[in-house]
């Protein structure tokens, strides 16, 4: 018990934590999420901070020592408001917590003012979060956002967007790949954040494909679209149905491209295809699409393959494959290794 409550103190000690539980932002989101997935025992610690920073209300300024004993007092005779069937804490460790905020404010380090000092009115605004939707390799998913635009995230995606989504605006941000299918709303256009690149619709249908956030690709298949680095002063792109355009974090955007196919998404239709593609770039598709993890033995250097699938099993895709370049490969579970012939 005494750990787990010095981690919940530590994590009360974070500036960048507590900014994240009052003014959450797209990228304090992503951050604490992330470190969430790779700390899930701390999930419940990180909720009971969480809980402490909202529940406690404090004011700037030096305290007198006879209003810190006030406080201790007042703070300690509502332990049991602050939800102990949720989480029960101790009249030692409630009183450990109050000294350790009451004390780092009276040094000016640890609480700012977690509320205005202006006059209370009774329009308070609707605290506003964020919605983290994400896939893991080998699962997509198709989700509908509340202004009707139907999103198509791929696997090893996430999508994120706020509460009130379609109130005021409509922005999401985009990691990985998605098709979108944008109601028209002309009065709020639809934009999404893939890294540096802003897109923005009115009512129309594209792809974007971010796996590697540096290098976004977008295509355009129904209505008109704006493409535009979000950190340049530049006039930005227009395109229109059957056109794409690339971005490098360092070169910028390619020229604008007209298309002759829509290979490229087919995986909204559950087509994998593969046209003269480096075998590395096929097994790295074939990861993200079957939610395995694939060992190469061998030099790939210099080999392609071609094929197209539909809903196909994971084993005759390697079997086609294994036939084709002349490999062996064996699968146990979600590893898989391919071992080429010399």
């Amino acid at each position: 018990m005494k750990d787990k409550n010095d981690h919940i103190l530590l994590l009360l000690q974070k500036p960048e934590f507590k900014e994240w539980v009052l003014r959450p932002t797209d990228e304090s989101n992503y951050y604490w999420e992330n470190w969430l997935e790779h700390h899930p025992d701390s999930k419940e610690d990180v909720n009971k901070a969480k809980e402490l920073i909202m529940r406690l209300r404090f004011h700037e300024g030096t305290l007198e020592e006879q209003e810190k004993d006030e406080m201790f007092k007042n703070i300690i005779s509502r332990k049991e408001q602050i939800s102990p069937q949720t989480y029960s804490i101790p009249r030692f460790t409630a009183f450990r917590y109050a000294a350790m905020l009451v004390l780092a404010i009276g040094a000016g380090m640890l609480f700012w003012n977690l509320i205005d000092n202006g006059p209370k009115t009774d329009n308070a605004q609707p605290v506003v979060t964020y919605i983290h939707k994400s896939n893991p390799k080998g699962q997509k998913s198709t989700i509908r956002l509340k202004d009707g635009t139907e999103v198509r995230l791929n696997s090893n995606s996430s999508l994120e967007y706020a509460s009130d989504f379609g109130t005021s605006n409509r922005k999401v941000v985009l990691k990985g790949e998605a098709y979108f299918s944008v109601a028209k709303d002309p009065k709020k256009p639809f934009i999404v954040t893939t890294g540096n690149v802003l897109t923005t619709a009115l009512g129309t249908e594209f792809n974007i494909n971010a796996r590697n956030e540096n290098n976004p690709r977008i295509i355009l298949t129904e209505g008109k679209i704006k493409v535009e680095d979000k950190l340049e002063n530049a006039t930005p792109f227009i395109l229109l149905p059957n056109q794409s355009i690339e971005y490098n974090s360092k070169t910028g955007f390619t020229d604008v491209r007209e298309i002759d196919n829509l290979d490229e998404i087919l995986w909204i239709n559950g087509i994998l295809k593969f046209e003269h593609t480096p075998l590395l770039q096929v097994v790295e598709e074939l990861e993200n699409w079957y939610g395995v993890d694939v060992e190469i033995e061998g030099n790939p250097e210099g080999l392609h393959y071609s094929g197209e699938f539909k809903d196909e099993y994971l084993s005759s895709i390697l079997t086609a494959m294994s036939f084709s370049l002349g490999l062996e490969y064996s699968q146990e579970n979600e590893f898989v290794q391919l071992k080429l012939k010399k």
